[in-house]
C-alpha cells in the first residue's frame, strides 16, 4: 500500500505540475519537490479558540474540536465578551484515506491580513479567558488551493533494503515535524 501511494504520489506530480530534478536520499529512495496550486486569494488569518471537552472529567483540557453543542456554546461566551466568533464543521476530506464524515466543530474569530493582526486579537481573548491561537486558513478543508509545497518520497522495493512506517504521530490534529515524526518512531539512516 505505501509503495502504490507513493507511486500515485509521483503520477501526479508528473502530470499536474513541474517538479524539481529527482535528489537521490538512499539507494532505492528518492525525494522530489514541486508547488502545486496558486491560491484563492481567500486566503488570511484567523484565531482559532480551543473548545471545551465533551469529557466529563472537568480537568479534561480544551481541544480543537469539540461537539457543535460545546461550540455553540463557547461562541455565546465570545460574544459575551465582545468577540465575534463562528463555529465551523470540520470534515475529514473526500480525497483522504480515513473515515468519512464529520470530525468535529471548530470556533474561530475573524479574517484578518496578517498574522500580527491575528495574533493581537488572540492576545485580547487570552486576556478574557479564553485559550485561541493565530492560524492562516489556506490549507483548510477539502477548498484548499494552494500553493502548497509538497515533498514526494518514492521508494523503490527492488533496490530499498529498509522499513517504511507511515505515521501522523500521537493525534491527526496539530503541526509536527518530520523529523520529530522520524525521531518518534526511531527511523534511522545510514549511508
Amino acid at each position: 500500500m505505501i509503495t502504490k501511494l507513493l507511486l500515485t504520489g509521483a503520477l501526479v506530480l508528473g502530470v499536474s505540475a513541474p517538479a524539481s530534478p529527482v535528489e537521490v536520499l538512499a539507494p532505492g529512495v528518492s525525494v522530489r519537490s514541486v508547488t502545486l496550486g496558486e491560491g484563492t486569494g481567500h486566503n488570511s488569518w484567523t484565531v482559532t479558540v480551543a473548545v471545551p471537552s465533551d469529557s466529563q472529567d472537568p480537568d479534561a483540557p480544551a481541544a480543537a474540536l469539540g461537539s457543535r453543542d460545546h461550540a455553540a456554546e463557547l461562541v455565546k461566551s465570545l460574544a459575551a465578551k465582545g468577540f465575534t466568533a463562528r463555529a465551523e464543521e470540520v470534515d475529514w476530506p473526500a480525497f483522504a484515506d480515513s473515515p468519512h464524515g464529520p470530525l468535529g466543530w471548530r470556533v474561530r474569530v475573524g479574517s484578518f491580513a496578517s498574522q500580527t493582526e491575528a495574533a493581537s486579537t488572540a492576545a485580547a481573548m487570552k486576556a478574557a479567558g479564553f485559550s485561541a491561537g493565530a492560524e492562516w486558513t489556506g490549507q483548510d478543508g477539502p477548498q484548499a488551493q494552494g500553493p502548497e509545497h509538497v515533498k514526494v518520497v518514492i521508494v523503490d522495493p527492488r533496490q530499498f533494503k529498509g522499513q517504511v512506517i507511515a505515521t501522523h504521530g500521537p493525534t491527526v490534529t496539530g503541526r509536527r515535524t518530520t523529523s520529530s515524526l522520524a525521531a518518534a518512531a526511531g527511523a534511522r539512516w545510514s549511508a
